[in-house]
């Protein structure tokens, strides 16, 4: 009993001693050099994670409103291709301009061609369809168009850049294109440059996305 007793009061000094001398090992001035550079490591590491993360989400952004154009460029070449003339008489394309065109095409496979307008402003890339009406002769009443937002990161008309470039039949023969507004009855070709940009405050992001389009049904390409 007494030599456990002995033992217990041993480890007891021994681990006081080993406390006091942990204790001792180290200043006030030193403990708080410590927990300051603890402090800002942890600071930089949260600073360099938040960063990381944040430029991630913009990336992932950018590229959801690139896929956004990417739709709104398939959907555009799909019916510039299938353009005809509207359904009172008028030819298949109605205007072509840096930054808008409107042309005829059937876009719903309904009885009847839709007056389509594919435009680039301040505010985006835009769409704008009108239904025909009436019979003997169908009008296509402009007060009835319907204006769709496909991407408001387009910024095309924003940066100085042709939405669309018109090409006549002899490209790429005469690669230059055709001055605008074009002349309608000279148009063969079409191209379209759409241009997505996405902005954060740490700066900007842009892509390019284009596509070459021959209208089927117009009277030179036949």
């Amino acid at each position: 009993m007494r030599l456990s007793y002995r033992c217990f009061r041993h480890n007891y000094v021994s681990m006081a001693r080993s406390f006091k001398n942990l204790r001792d090992g180290f200043t006030l001035v030193e403990l708080l050099v410590v927990i300051g550079i603890i402090t800002v490591v942890g600071v930089s590491l949260s600073t360099v994670l938040t960063a990381g993360l944040k430029q991630q989400f913009f990336l992932n952004g950018h590229n959801e409103s690139v896929e956004d154009a990417r739709k709104a460029m398939r959907k555009m070449v799909a019916e510039i291709r299938e353009t005809q003339d509207s359904d009172n008489g008028a030819y298949a394309v109605a205007n072509g301009d840096a930054y808008e065109l409107i042309f005829y095409s059937d876009i719903d496979t309904d009885i009847g061609v839709e007056r389509v307008r594919y435009i680039s402003d301040n505010s985006g890339l835009k769409k704008g369809v009108v239904e025909p009406s009436g019979a003997n002769p169908v009008v296509y009443n402009l007060g009835s168009e319907t204006i769709t937002l496909l991407s408001p990161h387009v910024v095309n008309s924003e940066d100085g850049i042709p939405l669309f470039k018109y090409y006549t039949k002899d490209y790429p023969t005469v690669a230059t294109p055709l001055a605008t507004p074009v002349n309608i009855d000279q148009v063969s070709l079409i191209n379209f440059v759409i241009r997505v940009k996405s902005e954060s405050g740490g700066g900007s992001i842009t892509s390019t996305l284009s596509s070459f389009v021959q209208p089927r049904n117009l009277k030179k390409n036949l």
